[in-house]
């Protein structure tokens, strides 16, 4: 009865879980195509700018929120996995790239608003940032959306499992999120490098914090 009382609450958590993360992950997707509206008001310097730009920060709310959702969502679930599939590994590659783009893009419209909007700089580096940022949330949307269809199958033919298959599948994330981690720190190391170190201190500032964060970032699984 003890075992069986264990799996139905675990069921229950997992379940409200989902089911908050899935209402988080609609918001923020229907979220985006807010975002692209912005994004073309701003660069073109239209009179509601103070509106949109509030919408886009409140809109970093739900998203920000999802990450989070997303993080308890999978570590609850890992009860009902046998193993940790490539779907999974694919959100967790995606959810971090995606939560590092929107810390970018508070960096970027920041930028925007200081650069291009009062002081007439093009700020191309920063546009380029944000509409790339919007395929990275999309990509990820997406694959979070299949990830949490997939937790509810999984739930629906759930056998309990040994406590040794979930401490198998945590060894699995640590190493993939370490591997994702390194990769992009050696992507903005070139990046730095190749890029950063030409250019303007305008136009790089923001990237330099940036950076600082995602250097301790990468550091963080190990």
């Amino acid at each position: 009865m003890e075992t069986k009382d264990i799996s139905n609450n675990l069921d229950k958590r997992v379940k409200i879980s989902a089911i908050i993360t899935m209402t988080l992950l609609i918001i923020s997707f229907l979220w985006l195509f807010y975002d692209i509206y912005a994004y073309q008001e701003i660069k073109a310097k239209a009179p509601n700018i103070e509106t949109v730009s509030k919408g886009i920060v409140i809109g970093f709310i739900p998203k920000g929120l999802l990450y989070i959702s997303f993080a308890v969502l999978l570590l609850s679930a890992l009860k009902f996995f046998k193993r940790f599939q490539f779907l999974g590994v694919l959100c967790i590659i995606f959810g971090i790239i995606s939560s590092i783009s929107l810390v970018g893009d508070l960096a970027a419209l920041s930028d925007i608003g200081d650069d291009y909007l009062v002081a007439g700089h093009k700020c191309i580096l920063e546009w380029t940032w944000l509409y790339i940022g919007l395929i990275f949330h999309f990509i990820f949307y997406i694959i979070g959306f299949i990830t949490i269809i997939k937790i509810f199958n999984e739930i629906k033919s759930f056998n309990n499992s040994k406590g040794s298959i979930i401490n198998e599948v945590l060894f699995e994330i640590t190493q993939y999120i370490g591997i994702v981690c390194g990769l992009i720190g050696i992507v903005f190391t070139l990046f730095t490098f190749f890029i950063i170190r030409n250019a303007k201190p305008i136009e790089c500032n923001w990237l330099i914090w940036l950076l600082l964060g995602y250097c301790l970032i990468i550091f963080l699984p190990y």
